[in-house]
């Protein structure tokens, strides 16, 4: 799993309110084309460079936004048309303000995409929790509809196409027919024990898949953890997330096998992530409608390795804190999540954060600091000091 069970999804906005015309929108202006890009793969997303009015941009692939999105700093430098203004849900009773623009062309390896729409939203809170890596806009379905891509997760290369014909497959592929229709998101059918649920096709997903469906596998053991259950555009969200252990899946009628635990979100939404389509190159064939999955490493699924709590990234403070909290730990009712965390075993955080290193500790030396099967650490609670010794979970399937 990632480095926490705090995962984050990159867009959940109801854009119901753009209409077909918008999703629809745009061309792609050449011929009988091929391209390779180089993506970067940062905390289980692909972030890859774009152009648009001469100048380079880090942009976020995401299969379950149903337009592209522009942060308002890189909106403000660009010559936009602006083709509508309006409010959008958040998912929570509130409106944002919104607009939505056409770039007049924006290059992805050379490949130029023309009149595309793309809603200006402010994605700098999810920025901070992409260990400080600037994301200045997000490449939506919209635009992706307009030709053919394949994701080499093990290479970290992007590849575009007129035709899925000039890519390369194994002979052990699975191709799956999808239903994407025309426009908007992909929706992936999954069997999960006995019961049938659609799963949304996310790259803008980190994690493995999650769902808000509690009636799922619902009479098989889990692991409980109370607190911040992930993040998006809006911050970070409360509530309990729940582990549960599931072999196996079937995906629009193909077995696959689960790379790490299935998660339940009670409130969610169902999502299908990067956690699962790393272990493949995938193909997505707008053209003919098929996801074509073509396995690049044998994968088994992954043992529980989590302590009882889970840490959380804030960049935007510049600190980390205490994301959640195993039901059945000792401390439930005394380490209270967003608690800010001081020290790690010999590890100031508050040192490393006034040196401006938080992030390249978050990226790297976390790594070495989680291999270990018990940590000390020291919280700030209530303005007090106060250190605990915390240990994995070990837990009886």
């Amino acid at each position: 799993m990632r480095k926490t069970i705090l995962f984050i999804s990159a867009i959940h906005l109801f854009i119901g309110c753009a209409t077909y015309k918008y999703k629809k929108q745009g061309f792609v202006n050449n011929d009988d084309y091929f391209t390779e890009i180089p993506f970067t793969y940062k905390n289980g997303f692909i972030l890859l460079p774009v152009t648009i009015e001469g100048e380079t941009f880090n942009f976020l692939l995401d299969t379950g936004a149903e337009l592209n999105l522009i942060d308002p700093t890189i909106a403000g430098k660009l010559n936009l048309k602006i083709l509508k203004k309006g409010t959008i849900s958040n998912g929570k009773d509130s409106q944002n303000k919104i607009e939505r623009v056409e770039i007049d062309k924006i290059y992805i390896g050379g490949i130029e995409f023309e009149e595309t729409v793309a809603m200006i939203w402010d994605i700098s809170k999810f920025s901070k929790y992409m260990s400080c890596e600037k994301i200045d806009g997000f490449i939506g379905n919209n635009l992706m509809r307009k030709s053919n891509w394949q994701i080499d997760y093990q290479k970290k290369i992007i590849r575009i196409a007129d035709s899925s014909n000039k890519f390369e497959v194994s002979e052990n592929h699975k191709k799956i027919k999808i239903n994407s229709g025309t426009v908007g998101n992909v929706y992936l059918n999954l069997k999960i024990g006995e019961k049938y649920k659609d799963f949304t096709f996310d790259t803008g997903f980190n994690g493995f898949a999650q769902t808000g469906d509690t009636t799922l596998l619902k009479n098989t053991p889990s692991i409980k953890k109370i607190g911040i259950t992930g993040a998006n555009f809006t911050g970070s969200k409360k509530g309990i997330t729940y582990l549960k252990m599931m072999e196996t899946f079937t995906l629009n009628g193909h077995r696959f096998k689960s790379p790490t635990y299935f998660l339940i979100k009670p409130e969610n939404s169902s999502v299908l992530g990067n956690e699962f389509f790393e272990n493949y190159t995938l193909t997505i064939d707008w053209t003919n409608d098929y996801l074509i999955l073509d396995a690049s490493k044998e994968y088994d699924l992954k043992k529980l390795d989590m302590y009882e709590v889970g840490f959380f990234p804030d960049f935007e403070k510049g600190m980390i804190t205490i994301a959640n909290i195993y039901e059945k730990s000792d401390f439930k009712d005394t380490i209270k999540p967003k608690s800010k965390v001081l020290r790690i075993n010999n590890i100031d955080l508050v040192e490393l954060a006034q040196k401006d290193k938080l992030c390249d500790f978050w990226s790297s030396g976390w790594e070495g600091i989680r291999e270990k099967d018990v940590l000390h650490i020291v919280l700030e609670q209530g303005g007090k000091q106060q250190t605990f010794k915390i240990q994995k979970i070990t837990h009886d399937w």
